[in-house]
């Protein structure tokens, strides 16, 4: 993976954006606006790593700037497609950061329930993929310590693989 600016006019060459911690996220009116045209041009966001209702209000304050007329975050059933793309995922597991599955504890910050949750543009394509109250970034960095615990890191490599193949698919 390759981290640039939003700015950049390389972004458009990627099909996939994968945020870490939206919950900080800030965003210019001109970011914005960049974000709301890749999605139109048929990028796809992925936020992950966020958690508790500041960092989700936050989050929702950052996607209306790209959305003003209203895409809205929402639960995704388990029967959605992104579920099936490619393997099933059957249910929503709280993925949680090493130094906290080392402690056997799963939440951070208040967020005790996770979440998948999608933004459908207005043919009903899922152009934003939200895994709230989880970290599946350390699950996908971790997978290979003893440490971290499989019943965690299998789950979060399913649902992103799932998530991948259905934005480059859809």
């Amino acid at each position: 993976p390759e981290q640039i600016a939003i700015m950049d006019d390389r972004i458009f060459d990627y099909p996939i954006i994968y945020f870490v911690e939206p919950g900080f996220l800030e965003l210019s009116d001109e970011q914005a606006a960049r974000l709301r045209e890749y999605v139109a041009r048929g990028g796809f966001m992925f936020f992950d790593d966020f958690w508790g209702v500041y960092e989700w209000e936050n989050l929702e304050t950052q996607l209306r700037k790209v959305w003003p007329e209203g895409y809205t975050p929402k639960d995704l059933p388990l029967s959605h497609p992104i579920f099936h793309s490619y393997l099933d995922v059957e249910e929503v597991v709280q993925v949680p950061n090493i130094y906290n599955a080392m402690r056997g504890e799963t939440s951070e910050k208040g967020g005790i329930v996770p979440h998948y949750m999608g933004v459908e543009d207005k043919n009903g394509r899922i152009v934003t993929f939200i895994s709230f109250n989880c970290d599946l970034g350390d699950a996908w960095e971790w997978i290979n310590d003893s440490r971290y615990p499989v019943k965690y890191g299998l789950p979060a490599y399913k649902l992103g693989i799932n998530v991948v193949i259905y934005a480059m698919s859809h």
